[in-house]
């Protein structure tokens, strides 16, 4: 027995975490980061009707707007559940064992691919990690996004998180095994953390320095407030090697500032002595008159009724050129049962996505029980950085899914799914 394994074996009381896309902690295999991936078990090996996606070809494209267009009735359906799994010490607690049926379509024409998702869900979650005021403590913080528990395991508070959809696709076939693990060809153990008691989490990094997978994710806020109608284009590489890299990233965007930023800064509080001088997270931008607001946008922060925050004192009171916000006055900025007060201020500044990382174009409806996405990309995109998927060849492509639910990092698994083109 190796000396990993016998330290794993020595720590089995302590679990390992793991990142985007994880199995049990049962199935997991400890091993070095050029062998660093999960034992899929019995994950299919072989794609069959049931797991694969069907493209059929068409001359009448789809309108991406979320409405699900007649044309679609002659795409095949692929219908599966993802299931939240528990990969170990109550990491994803209070989302484990949740499941989502989902229906999948696809068309593609001389130009373009096209993908029609729906899926289950009954509540909509679109207001991840709003700011509040905590008067206990007289500052600002931010809500999770996972649920809170106190030390008996008892669930105090909610996530706060988002709903979102994700997809993985091996690039070029650099990665070796993907066509039949998928997403759990770039899962990897977390090895500086793994003799720890609370984990911070494992990585998704591919083995080696040419292997490449491309990832969108859709966030049904963050992708779509203002009309953006987007979603991610991403990718994942080795991370440079290192034993718990984390190789995921948006694909280039034109400016630092496009896309999503945070609404936040640090700032020393005004009547804090010079021995005391630590800087506090408060948020950067508010507007005075909205309610119930789950995001700004970047061309927001041009109107009267937005405002810079330029400080903060002692009481949390923040400042701005020409007033102050007073959140200790009411509850309005402050935690309200289980949700927040009606002016807590939210995280994110929007801009839409440039560059690469806006290769795709995503609508997305909440019908009230769940969610209906359209999806439309290039065939072939102008990627010189082999960041992207090419689908003009119409060779058949393994594929994983990833279905999220008002939270971070914790989402039901689709895995070993195969895009074969009805030519």
């Amino acid at each position: 027995m190796s000396n990993q394994i016998q330290f794993f074996m020595k720590n089995k009381k302590r679990w390992l975490a793991i990142g985007a896309m994880v199995l049990p902690i049962t199935l997991l295999t400890y091993c070095t980061k050029n062998n660093q991936v999960l034992n899929t078990g019995s994950a299919n090996t072989t794609p069959t009707v049931s797991s694969t996606l069907l493209s059929q070809k068409t001359t009448t494209a789809p309108v991406i707007d979320g409405t699900i267009d007649m044309i679609w009735q002659n795409a095949t359906k692929l219908q599966f559940s993802t299931v939240v799994p528990d990969p170990g010490n109550q990491l994803w607690a209070g989302f484990i064992g949740e499941t989502h049926n989902v229906t999948m379509q696809s068309m593609y024409d001389d130009s373009y691919i096209y993908f029609l998702v729906q899926w289950d869900d009954p509540t909509q979650s679109v207001t991840p990690r709003t700011w509040y005021y905590n008067p206990l403590t007289k500052q600002w913080a931010r809500e999770n996004n996972s649920p809170t528990f106190d030390v008996n395991g008892v669930q105090t508070r909610g996530a706060f998180g988002e709903d979102k959809i994700a997809f993985l696709w091996n690039i070029n076939n650099s990665t070796p095994g993907y066509a039949t693990q998928t997403c759990y060809a770039s899962c990897h153990l977390n090895v500086t953390y793994m003799d720890t008691i609370q984990p911070t989490g494992g990585y998704m990094a591919t083995n080696n320095i040419d292997e490449k997978l491309d990832q969108w994710e859709m966030k049904l806020m963050e992708n779509q407030a203002g009309g953006q109608g987007q979603l991610t284009d991403g990718y994942q590489d080795w991370g440079g090697g290192h034993l718990n890299a984390n190789g995921r990233h948006s694909d280039p965007m034109n400016a630092a500032t496009d896309g999503p930023i945070a609404n936040s800064q640090n700032l020393v509080r005004i009547g804090d002595t010079a021995k005391n001088a630590a800087k506090f997270a408060v948020p950067k931008w508010v507007n005075l008159t909205a309610t119930n607001y789950n995001h700004l946008m970047a061309t927001d922060t041009t109107l009267s009724n937005v405002v810079k925050i330029t400080g903060v004192d002692t009481n949390g009171v923040l400042y701005y050129n020409g007033g102050t916000i007073d959140p200790r006055t009411n509850t309005d900025f402050q935690q309200v049962g289980n949700g927040d007060g009606p002016r807590a201020i939210p995280y994110y500044i929007l801009s839409p996505l440039t560059g690469g990382a806006a290769d795709v174009t995503a609508q997305a409806v909440y019908t009230g029980s769940g969610w209906i996405v359209e999806i439309k990309r290039l065939l072939k995109t102008n990627d010189a950085l082999l960041q992207d998927v090419d689908f003009s060849g119409l060779k058949d492509q393994p594929f994983a899914v990833g279905i999220f639910n008002n939270c971070g990092n914790a989402h039901g698994v689709g895995t070993n799914f195969l895009l074969k083109f009805n030519k």
